[in-house]
């Protein structure tokens, strides 16, 4: 049973009083993004001059919180006056309150529950300095940097008891070419589990309190897509959640669904993505964005950046930060954090393995899910690109160019679509990915 708000609360009050324990994690920034990594991958790690010494202004920390989650790495003059110096706008992090992370389980909804979890969180992990992490079915944590602008965090659960690793979790943080407001967070979960040992239902959940400058603590909150998008399964405005999910220890409150500046208040985010069934050995990737922008100078307001940051990587559903004056155009900053909505697909051996997922593949160009829109995806001139399993709701628009394609059982056959084509070319499975009928 979910703790009464009054008690969720005092908890959360309570745990503001512990500092960050530092985990040895990583500072990456590029563009005008600077984050924070632990080493098990959640973000708020203690500040580190030596990490930041190349960029100006970071020679110690500029907003002496002492803890960096997301900041501006560039300086920035608001129309030609007030200036806000190099890491000085802080998103997430403020003395005392360090609540950001994620949680990976498995869950069963005849009793409700998650069997098997592990997460993260800078908030939570202090009390047992860096071993607190095992008290979050962490087994063993690592981290690694490249250039100052790319960090890697590769984890492996085990839950309390038992004798073997049940899953492995590989966060990736880096740049995403052409928006200097956004950092991609790929998330590669692996089953370590035997290959006939199958997840059913595979879920990520990621939390974070917004902290927005100047004014934190009085933030407003936008959430956009969570309603429409059945990979959604939680979408609260609320942030201060610990990383076990049993139960959902005062996760359960709050505004819900989508809404448009809930606000001010001290609030932040907490959103649960359904990632479908994982059989053992295989891996599922998913990608997030956290970011932040301020105004172009002219007439685009900082929340129309980072919309339209968000946008131009596919990410549909997302969560914004602002602060508690100007909140209608976001100045100075607006924060965020996004995610495309189609399920991610199990990989398979190599670049060009076909992905498994055929039932929700989605054209990330426009948007386009082939389960729900099949005529649209396979018929015109949208943009399909990838090698995948035929899709079974599209292949009845399939028989103008690939007649076979259309007539046979589709897991017994690969389509490969062309970018600027229609149903491509068919291949014929065990045949060594020869085409097996040509529209060209």
């Amino acid at each position: 049973m979910p703790f009464p708000p009054a008690i969720s609360i005092l908890l959360c009050l309570l745990d503001r009083s512990r500092p960050a324990a530092s985990q040895g994690g990583k500072i990456v920034g590029s563009g005008n993004v600077v984050l924070g990594v632990r080493t098990c991958a959640a973000l708020n790690e203690q500040f580190s001059a030596s990490q930041c010494r190349a960029w100006p202004g970071w020679g110690s920390d500029p907003a002496s919180i002492g803890t960096v989650g997301i900041r501006n790495k560039i300086s920035y003059t608001a129309f030609g006056s007030q200036t806000f110096y190099a890491g000085k706008v802080a998103g997430i992090e403020r003395p005392g309150n360090f609540f950001e992370g994620w949680t990976v389980g498995s869950y069963d909804s005849s009793s409700l529950s998650y069997p098997e979890w592990c997460g993260d969180n800078g908030n939570e992990g202090a009390p047992n300095g860096w071993t607190g992490f095992r008290n979050f079915n962490l087994q063993t944590c690592r981290i690694n940097r490249k250039r100052g602008e790319y960090a890697k965090s590769q984890v492996k659960c085990r839950m309390k008891g038992a004798k073997r690793n049940f899953l492995k979790v590989t966060h990736k943080y880096l740049p995403v070419a052409g928006q200097p407001d956004l950092y991609q967070v790929e998330v590669k979960i692996r089953n370590l589990k035997s290959e006939t040992t199958a997840i059913s239902d595979l879920r990520y959940r990621r939390s974070f309190d917004w902290n927005v400058d100047p004014y934190a603590l009085h933030e407003y909150v936008t959430h956009h897509g969570t309603s429409s998008c059945s990979d959604v399964v939680k979408s609260i405005a609320y942030g201060q959640c610990h990383p076990d999910p049993n139960p959902d220890n005062g996760c359960s409150f709050g505004v819900s669904g989508d809404f448009t500046d809930t606000g001010p208040a001290d609030l932040g985010s907490t959103l649960e993505f359904k990632l479908g069934p994982l059989q053992g050995k295989k891996t599922k990737t998913v990608r997030f964005y956290y970011g932040l922008s301020h105004p172009d100078g002219g007439s685009k307001t900082s929340e129309q950046k980072m919309k339209d940051a968000l946008a131009a990587v596919g990410a549909n559903v997302y969560s914004l930060g602002q602060a508690h004056y100007n909140h209608n155009t976001g100045y100075p900053y607006t924060f965020g954090f996004g995610y495309s909505c189609s399920r991610p697909q199990e990989e398979g051996d190599g670049d060009n393995a076909p992905l498994r997922n055929d039932y929700s593949w989605v054209n990330r160009n426009k948007n386009i899910n082939c389960m729900t829109d099949p005529k649209v995806l396979c018929t015109g001139d949208n943009r399909i690109e990838g090698l995948l399993m035929c899709p079974r709701s599209c292949s009845a628009y399939c028989r103008d160019v690939s007649p076979e394609c259309s007539t046979k059982m589709c897991d017994e056959w690969r389509l490969k679509f062309d970018c600027f084509k229609t149903c491509g070319l068919c291949y014929a499975a065990g045949n060594g990915d020869q085409c097996a009928v040509s529209t060209e």
